[in-house]
């Protein structure tokens, strides 16, 4: 799968557009090409999903709205004349890294207050990885701006959290042996999380949370994207898939 990331803000009043390129993709109950997290760090006034900007900076975000792939690819809404057109790309990404995509195993519980995480990268060849995780947030209401329609007021797969490295590339994992699998377990308390952005954020709905994890590495040139992502709700699990 690939990582999308949505750069967007409810005061941003281009957003809607990106919207209506994102929303027939996202709306498909057979998409199952994509892991979809929404970065809200465009404006901080009146979005109950403000996140701090250091991601988007990081991604190289110079406007809203704008949208990465896997973290290398980015582009803006009027780049894709149809929502066909950025399947096409959704497609070739994919095509790209599906005989070196990692596998990915995930158990996640909540223990208490703590969302516990235990993650299982298996590796197709040599590699050295790097694997990221978010924790998510549906059903936030907050009136978008510009919005024509009523769907765009409810904003989904928000992002609440990032545990990726300083650089959001992922926390190393180090080289994997070809066939071998490495564990990594991520602990995030809810109320430390909510705690230090209590002056744009209301209490959690846990029921609503979801989390969603990715393995990075590098290309032949160097650079690091996203090799697979998965996502699942708290308190479940997902196997190793084999195609």
């Amino acid at each position: 799968r690939v990582l999308l990331t949505q750069f967007t803000g409810v005061q941003c009043g281009v957003c809607p557009k990106m919207m209506h390129l994102l929303h027939p993709i996202l709306d498909d109950p057979n998409e199952d090409r994509l892991v979809w997290v929404a970065a809200h760090t465009g404006f901080n006034s009146g979005d109950p999903a403000y996140l701090s900007p250091h991601y988007s900076e990081e991604m190289k975000v110079a406007g809203y709205p704008y949208a990465v792939i896997d973290h290398y690819y980015g582009f803006e809404w009027y780049d894709f004349q149809s929502s066909e057109a950025l399947s096409e790309v959704i497609d070739e990404c994919i095509s790209v890294k599906k005989d070196v995509a990692a596998g990915i195993a995930v158990n996640v519980k909540l223990s208490g207050r703590d969302v516990v995480a235990k993650v299982s990268v298996k590796s197709p060849v040599n590699a050295n990885y790097k694997l990221g995780g978010f924790l998510l947030e549906d059903g936030l209401y907050a009136v978008q701006q510009n919005a024509d329609e009523s769907w765009m007021n409810t904003h989904n797969a928000c992002i609440r959290y990032i545990d990726a490295g300083y650089d959001f590339k992922g926390c190393s994992l180090g080289t994997i042996p070809e066939g071998q699998v490495m564990d990594y377990v991520f602990v995030w308390n809810i109320d430390e999380i909510w705690k230090s952005n209590a002056i744009y954020w209301d209490e959690c709905v846990v029921e609503n949370l979801r989390v969603a994890f990715f393995v990075s590495t590098t290309d032949a040139n160097g650079n690091y994207y996203v090799n697979n992502a998965v996502e699942c709700a708290v308190n479940s699990q997902l196997s190793f898939e084999y195609k």
